[in-house]
């Protein structure tokens, strides 16, 4: 907010909303095993209420997954919404290409990357 007055008592204000959007980080191996440490694509950082759309695909570029308005995040270190996130129970183990179409307050973006699915075999991993 900006205010400004002149030596003639003439007072005028100004009022314009800043949008700071924090960088969304995005997991590049899941390990769903159960064990509560990376069983679910969470995204770090994503704001739930604004309109995304998650693609993955395999290394074939078939489709696998489609969510729009995914709502699995990390923020402040907690996650929301795990159980209904993304958990590769239908799919093997390899490395998976994932898309996510996001429109933050000021700008769409189309994120993209590398998923590695890793369940580990036999007994202690």
């Amino acid at each position: 907010t900006l205010s400004v007055e002149t030596e003639q008592g003439c007072s005028s204000t100004i009022t314009h909303t800043v949008y700071i959007e924090q960088d969304l980080v995005f997991p590049n191996v899941m390990t769903p095993n159960g064990d509560g440490k990376n069983d679910v694509f969470a995204i770090k950082n994503m704001n739930p209420l604004l309109r995304n759309t998650l693609s993955i695909y395999n290394r074939w570029g078939k489709k696998v997954y489609e969510k729009e308005n995914y709502q699995t995040y990390i923020k402040d270190d907690i996650l929301y919404n795990a159980e209904q996130g993304f958990d590769a129970s239908s799919l093997s183990d390899g490395v998976y290409y994932y898309t996510f179409h996001y429109e933050g307050y000021t700008k769409a973006v189309e994120y993209h990357g590398s998923l590695t699915v890793i369940r580990g075999s036999g007994e202690g991993q």
